[in-house]
């Protein structure tokens, strides 16, 4: 400083300590429609509105090959969409490999009926086994030993209930071992993706539930859960992904849909809720005004926490159960900043009297402490080593250090000026032009 002082930073609360509380009286309250709330300690809880959009349930897609190759001879599912039952025959094969294994299991058959050797029941078992890896069913393999007659073609059958949302089987197509032919999709249950902004992320959380619903179709909404959030961000939309999985015996998501999500999220705890509409941010703080009496308002900076739908937690500046200003906050507020704007011109217009600082170090020196609060309204706190002040949170001074400042101060402020004595009137003139005799006579 220009005195050669240590600046200080000042405390983000000094300001608003300074106005002190705003009275208004009942009039003029009604006519500003001056609304109070109070400060509640509740669970925390939001609801989040975002899009979604619907999509299979991967764990109910089946995919069917042949696991040979050989020609498709007959189609009994021939359009995509259709849908199917568990063991609904789909296509016949005609693959060489498949005659040729069956004729090596009716001619192993009759020789282990003849020998009854081990060797016999050997090549049996291989031939079974062989045609069970190619998904032929015990009975058709029964059937073939027992009739000992060789299929020409195999019968490939749907092992699950679905709808057919992919089809890749012709009559007379050649198909290879590996090739996909039908994919098959139950849709009683599906998948909806929904999208949250990065902000929305710590509520996001498995085991939340969330109602979805169809936007134009009228009908009442869905109930779910969220299963699965996923461990990255979008880094092109900033969004958090999570899955949630709905029933659908109804049919009404079709996959690839787009639906409104409302996620309820409850973190499993309580803090410090006020309305929104009580907190006044300026871009350098935050400021709520609580009632202290009736027609009596004090301002007060606070920390604000997560923002939970139109409240939002408080976790520093007021306690449960206080009265804050919901309307007419920003009519207290301008009262406030008119206030403070004239304590500073009388402040800035007044003589700094450092003699009383000096004083109150003193003091807190004979009391035996050794650190305080570098703001004088603070020096009534007393420390023995180094902390914040539990009035502001400011870093403590040693109070040797503080008292020699202030006595600095005091040593170079200027001393107060000295007014002028007042005019003194001049005597009037004399008739004969001024002359003034010492006994009054004549010349």
């Amino acid at each position: 400083s220009p005195m050669g002082m240590d600046l200080v930073p000042v405390c983000e609360t000094d300001e608003l300590e300074a106005v002190g509380g705003i009275s208004i009286d009942s009039r003029v309250r009604q006519n500003m429609g001056i609304r109070t709330d109070v400060a509640v300690l509740a669970p925390l809880r939001k609801s989040i509105a975002t899009l979604g959009h619907v999509a299979y349930d991967e764990r109910r897609v089946t995919v069917i090959t042949t696991k040979l190759d050989g020609w498709v001879r007959e189609m009994y599912v021939d359009f995509t969409g259709e849908t199917v039952k568990k063991g609904d025959p789909l296509f016949t094969i005609d693959a060489p490999q498949l005659v040729s294994t069956q004729q090596e299991l009716v001619s192993a058959r009759r020789a282990f009926e003849r020998t009854g050797s081990q060797a016999d029941r050997g090549i049996l078992e291989a031939a079974r086994q062989r045609l069970r890896y190619w998904d032929i069913s015990s009975k058709q393999i029964e059937g073939i030993e027992s009739s000992g007659e060789v299929a020409q073609t195999l019968t490939i059958e749907s092992p699950a209930d679905g709808v057919v949302v992919h089809k890749n089987a012709l009559e007379g197509k050649y198909v290879r071992s590996d090739t996909e032919l039908f994919r098959i999709a139950d849709l009683s249950q599906v998948w909806v993706f929904a999208h949250f902004y990065e902000m929305d992320a710590p509520f996001v959380a498995v085991g939340a539930s969330a109602r979805v619903r169809v936007p134009y179709d009228g009908g009442p909404p869905i109930e779910g859960t969220i299963d699965y959030v996923f461990p990255w961000l979008d880094a092109k939309t900033r969004e958090v992904k999570a899955r949630i999985v709905l029933s659908n015996a109804e049919g009404r998501l079709k996959p690839e849909m787009f639906v409104d999500v409302d996620l309820r999220a409850d973190l499993g705890e309580d803090g410090l809720l006020v309305d929104d509409s009580a907190v006044i941010r300026t871009g350098v703080r935050n400021v709520v005004f609580v009632q202290t009496e009736p027609g009596s308002y004090t301002p007060r900076v606070v920390k604000l926490g997560r923002q939970l739908d139109e409240r939002v937690e408080i976790t520093a500046g007021i306690r449960a159960g206080e009265k804050v200003v919901i309307k007419g906050q920003f009519m207290l507020d301008s009262e406030s900043r008119l206030k403070e704007a004239i304590g500073k011109y009388e402040m800035d217009s007044a003589p700094h009297e450092h003699g009383g600082a000096v004083g109150m170090l003193e003091q807190r020196l004979e009391e035996g402490c050794s650190y305080t609060c570098p703001m004088p309204e603070h020096f009534h706190v007393c420390g023995q080593e180094p902390g914040p002040c539990p009035e502001c949170g400011m870093a403590m001074q040693p109070i040797p250090t503080l008292l020699e400042q202030h006595r600095a101060q005091v040593e170079a402020a200027p001393p107060p000026p000295v007014a002028a004595p007042p005019p003194t009137e001049a005597a009037p003139p004399t008739p004969d032009g001024g002359a003034v005799h010492e006994h009054g006579g004549q010349p």
